[in-house]
């Protein structure tokens, strides 16, 4: 900030010499002198040239702009090796199921209520990677998923995600082995679906109407297979038990 500075001045002032008393000590006369005039010449200030002070702008770098993925919520998940007995508590509800394995010998999982065994979910021979429906029917009263059994000679794996994470599809679509699926296409009314599957094992698929308590099994075959089934309306979701490829095309 510039700071201004006055100019002083000091005014000129005149003298004034006052007449002495003679030397000769005569009170009457006086001494002619002549008057000395003294002038005070004037100070002058010159205000100092004003400092400029120059700021430089802050520099600012932005950050990155972070992207946040938002993973589906899981209600349990949990990995191991051979045969095990895990204890898990899941609410009663529609959920789905994920399970693997790597190993060559039998693989099986069971699901417990309360420790006790009352669905068999998954039965193979060798690697298995594949989704299963559990609690689907509306009205279901158990207690829950309280545990699973499994046997395994290898490592595996198990994730269990609520239904609402199911991604709804249109027809047609194609997938392999066990998967859990949510077709649109009959959501307002039944219709015909081709089916299909090119393995030489069993091959199933049932429907599952969620909010309903309804269920159908639609196709419980030795494959390979290929037909036309006739579907009933409603939010679907087809649970496939297989280990081959399969397509289902709704027109």
């Amino acid at each position: 900030m510039m700071r201004s500075r006055s100019i002083r001045w000091i005014a000129s002032t005149a003298a004034v010499v006052l007449p002495l008393p003679g030397c000769d000590g005569s009170d009457s006369a006086a001494a002619d002198t002549t008057p000395v005039s003294t002038t005070v010449a004037p100070i002058t200030t010159t205000a100092a040239a004003p400092t400029t002070t120059t700021t430089e702008a802050p520099t600012t770098t932005a950050e990155p702009a972070t992207t946040t993925t938002t993973l589906p919520p899981v209600l349990a998940e949990g990995s191991g090796s051979g045969d095990d007995v895990v204890a898990i508590d899941i609410p009663n509800t529609a959920v789905i199921e994920t399970f693997t394995h790597n190993g060559d010998g039998n693989f099986s999982v069971s699901r417990l209520d309360s420790f006790e065994n009352i669905d068999l979910l998954v039965n193979t021979i060798g690697g298995y990677e594949g989704a299963r429906p559990v609690q689907f029917d509306a009205e279901y009263d158990g207690e829950g998923v309280r545990g699973f059994e499994i046997t395994a000679d290898g490592d595996w794996s198990y994730l269990v995600a609520p239904l609402s994470e199911a991604e709804p599809v249109d027809c047609p679509l194609q997938g392999r082995g066990d998967d859990v699926v949510a077709v649109t296409n009959f959501v307002s009314s039944g219709g015909p679906a081709n089916l299909a599957f090119d393995a030489d094992t069993n091959f199933t698929i049932s429907t599952w109407t969620w909010g309903l308590d309804w269920h159908d099994l639609i196709v419980n075959e030795i494959g390979p297979y290929n037909g036309v089934v006739m579907v009933g309306s409603g939010h679907s979701v087809w649970d496939n038990a297989n280990g081959g490829n399969w397509t289902i095309d709704c027109d």
